[in-house]
Order: structure tokens, then sequence, then C-alpha cells
């Protein structure tokens, strides 16, 4: 799990709007004990693969917390975080005979984007097969600016809890702590 669950606390929201706030980000960030902040937007897109589990994903300081299974881990990444293209999980890569140059065909905003495979990574989700893709590639391809999901990495300056206490005076009651 140490290389999937990086930050130390989570938040989300049901409602993608509650953690999609400039002005909440910016007091996060802003909150002693708070080193770096991850941001996620989860979908699942219709393909000709199948529903697909598209997670977009803006790192903090600790990185994309995926064990790189298939492609140059270094190539990968820094294409990932560029938005040349995306990771794909390794069930999806082995279930539907995919290679790493192969490139996937996704539904967005305006149209379908075709987008390379950089690499595959260790998923150990039941569910949708999924696909990993940088957060700005993918706001500017769906024009969507929401987000479901936070991470926040502490200093260590603060306890958790201190933090966790903080984080709770800042958001409102649709949004999760973990």
């Amino acid at each position: 799990l140490g290389t999937t669950l990086t930050a130390d606390l989570y938040l989300t929201a049901d409602a993608p709007r509650a953690l999609s706030d400039d002005e909440l980000l910016e007091r996060l960030r802003s909150l002693d004990g708070v080193q770096s902040i991850s941001s996620a937007r989860s979908i699942i897109v219709p393909t000709e693969l199948g529903e697909l589990g598209l997670r977009a994903y803006r790192p903090g300081e600790r990185g994309w917390g995926v064990t790189i299974v298939a492609g140059d881990e270094r190539s990968a990444l820094d294409g990932l975080a560029a938005g040349r293209g995306v990771l794909v999980s390794e069930r999806l890569m082995l279930a539907r005979n995919l290679r790493v140059g192969d490139e996937l065909t996704l539904p967005a905003a305006r149209s379908n984007i075709r987008v390379p495979i950089l690499g595959a990574y260790r998923d150990f989700n039941t569910g949708a097969y999924g696909v990993l893709m940088s957060l700005e590639r993918y706001r500017e391809a769906w024009q969507d600016q929401e987000l479901t999901g936070l991470g926040l990495d502490l200093d260590g300056s603060r306890s958790a809890l201190e933090v966790e206490n903080a984080v709770r005076g800042l958001v409102g009651s649709d949004v999760r702590l973990r």
C-alpha cells in the first residue's frame, strides 16, 4: 500500500464542487503542517474496450504513487506529467492485449481523443480497468475543473490529528476525511 497511498490525509466528497474551490485549496495549502497537496478527478468513461475508470491526477511532492510494471518508469512518469499519454492498469493491458506505445481512444468533452500508452501500473482494484492521466491533460480534454479527491502530505511539524482538526474547520460536512 505504500506505493498507492502516498498522502497522510485524504479528503473526498460526493459533490465534486465541494473540493474544487480555489480558495479552499489555498487555505489547505497554507495550513501549518501541510507539505503538499495532490488533486484527483475520477470518472467512468465508456470506450470500445468497455467502461474504464479514468483517474486524472496531479501528484503532491511524494509523487504518483504507482509501481510501473511495463515501460520505462522514468520516461513513463515524465510523459504522464507532461500530458503526453496515459498509464493503464496491468489488468487492462493483459486483458485487452495492449502494449506500451498502443493508443487508447477516450471520449472527451468535444470529441474522442487518442492517447498513447506510456506504461502499465500495478493495480489491485477489482472494479473497472484503470487509466491514469495528468489532471491538466484531463481538464483540457474534458473541460472539467472539478475534483473528487485531495491528498494532504504532512511535514511532521504538527500531529496528523491537529492538522485533521484544522482541516475539519475549513471544509463542509459533505467532505469526508480519512
